[in-house]
């Protein structure tokens, strides 16, 4: 009777626990991106303290801009050193309906990012493109996400190569 009722209570955590996990991949966006593209001038060296970003004028490159500011800050590496320019070159919201309805890539949200970064003195000395794509996500997810996630992606690269 004991080792019945023992087993019920696993039975129980372990479906408590898989509805939670299975919950928090229905609640999350799930995104990914890359960096493909890397262009340098001369050889990468890690002579700059802190970045900035300077993103174009739309509503996206706005709030992409503002992701990556955010970025820099949470690593205390935001100040006005190295300068990343950031023009969207491609940003599709996808269809949400299809993402939430089918997933599994069904009207998925895209984007594609072009990053130039200058010293100081405005010269160029790198580029990169990140591309970003949302399969899923809760109630569709939003397409913002891929912002978000390339965001993280640029500051990553620019700290594991730029930031002493």
């Amino acid at each position: 009777m004991k080792a019945n009722f023992k087993k019920r209570k696993i039975n129980e955590k372990i479906f408590l626990i898989t509805l939670s996990y299975g919950g928090g991949l229905l609640v999350s966006a799930c995104s990914t991106s890359q960096i493909h593209n890397v262009q340098t001038k001369g050889e990468i060296s890690k002579e700059f303290l802190y970045a900035n970003a300077k993103c174009g004028d739309s509503e996206e490159e706005r709030y992409l801009q503002k992701q990556i500011i955010n970025q820099l800050k949470i690593k205390n590496i935001y100040g006005r050193d190295l300068n990343i320019k950031c023009k969207i070159l491609h940003f599709d919201e996808g269809n949400r309906f299809a993402r939430y309805m089918v997933g599994f890539g069904a009207g998925a949200a895209t984007t594609t990012i072009k990053i130039e970064l200058e010293n100081q003195q405005n010269e160029k000395i790198g580029e990169f493109e990140v591309s970003a794509e949302m399969k899923m996500g809760a109630f569709g997810g939003s397409a913002l996400n891929t912002l978000e996630e390339s965001a993280v992606k640029i500051v990553n690269f620019v700290e594991k190569n730029y930031i002493k």
